[in-house]
């Protein structure tokens, strides 16, 4: 019986549907789509097909998110791309320190962009100096070092396009470590610590950061009570979490303020820079007031302030705060200020 034209279509259809489109992409286009996955996934496309066997070795994206140190090793030995884009290292058992040397001196000779270092499960100090390839690095963007190692004093720090800058649980050799490797930076913009307090001076120093985030956690035993110093003339976003309030002996103090009081001279950063403002669960104390009519007065490009009141007050009380803050005098006339559920 002569096959109709109505069955050569559909032949035609389930044919065209086995056609694999994917691998008909260009190599640049494939190892782009690779790049987004954990290079153990990305790994494992080589058993797709002949086409697909060393395509991961290209792509310049390494994201390490398991244990085997062995694993990751035949992974960096067997890549084929001479630079690399991102490294990151998600690793939760413990390393020595030449092995996180061999780590950064492998991303750093393939000129890394953006570098990750997660080494969650050990102590900082374990693992001694961090080698001097990292501060000399001149391809890195984004930086982020989770407890890994130990930032020496007088290192010859040079990091002319680091933007972002993460330093979470490293050590310090010396108070002066943290200042002289942030010298090193001339760019950058968004900076964000956490640290112990074991430090007697932290001293955020930088003219170009515009976000910057200090988390201090009190952990440990016998952790001196320090002091914080920040320079940073171009911040427009300012995060500090600390315990410091749960510390403070009064003595026969018959007056605590509930915040510091404002400098003589205002600072440029508040007049001339800060943008946003985000005042969290709000009482309506008269401390709580002070610091918004001085903002609000003071900070002459302040775009937004966002306020969210406490839970435990009622509606008469948001009211009245509402009423209260709107009729505050405002340094920027185009300033707005929201009031938002908590």
């Amino acid at each position: 019986m002569a096959i109709t034209e109505e069955h050569r279509r559909i032949r035609r259809r389930k044919s065209s549907s086995r056609i694999d489109r994917i691998s008909d992409l260009p190599d640049s286009i494939l190892c782009h789509i690779l790049s987004f996955l954990p290079t153990k996934s990305s790994v494992a496309t080589a058993i797709l097909a002949r086409r697909w066997r060393f395509l991961w070795a290209y792509v310049t994206t390494l994201d390490f998110q398991y244990q085997n140190q062995e694993i990751i090793h035949r992974v960096m030995l067997q890549r084929r791309a001479h630079t690399l884009i991102t490294f990151h290292l998600d690793y939760d058992t413990p390393c020595s320190s030449y092995q996180l040397e061999t780590w950064i001196a492998f991303a750093t000779a393939r000129s890394v962009e953006r570098l990750d270092l997660y080494l969650q499960e050990q102590d900082s100090s374990d693992l001694g100096d961090l080698p001097p390839c990292l501060f000399t690095c001149k391809t890195l963007v984004e930086l982020t070092l989770d407890t890994c190692g130990v930032i020496p004093l007088n290192a010859s720090v040079y990091l002319p396009r680091l933007k972002k800058l993460r330093l979470i649980f490293v050590q310090y050799e010396a108070d002066e470590s943290l200042p002289e490797m942030l010298a090193g930076c001339p760019v950058l913009e968004e900076l964000e610590i956490e640290l112990f307090d074991d430090m007697v001076c932290c001293d955020v120093s930088s003219p170009t950061v515009k976000r910057l985030a200090l988390n201090f956690i009190n952990e440990r035993n016998g952790g001196r009570a320090g002091r914080l110093e920040i320079n940073t003339p171009a911040l427009e976003y300012l995060l500090i979490n600390d315990y410091f309030l749960d510390h403070i002996k009064c003595g026969s103090c018959k007056e605590l303020r509930g915040w510091m009081e404002p400098p003589q001279q205002v600072p440029t950063c508040l007049s001339s820079h800060l943008r946003i403002v985000k005042f969290a669960y709000l009482h309506g104390r008269k401390h709580d007031f002070e610091i918004i009519r001085y903002l609000l007065r003071n900070a002459r490009v302040l775009e937004m302030m966002e306020i969210s009141y406490s839970v435990c007050l009622d509606s008469d009380a948001k009211v009245e705060i509402l009423e209260k803050i709107t009729r505050f005098q405002r340094g920027s006339t185009s300033c707005e200020v929201d009031f938002i559920r908590s």
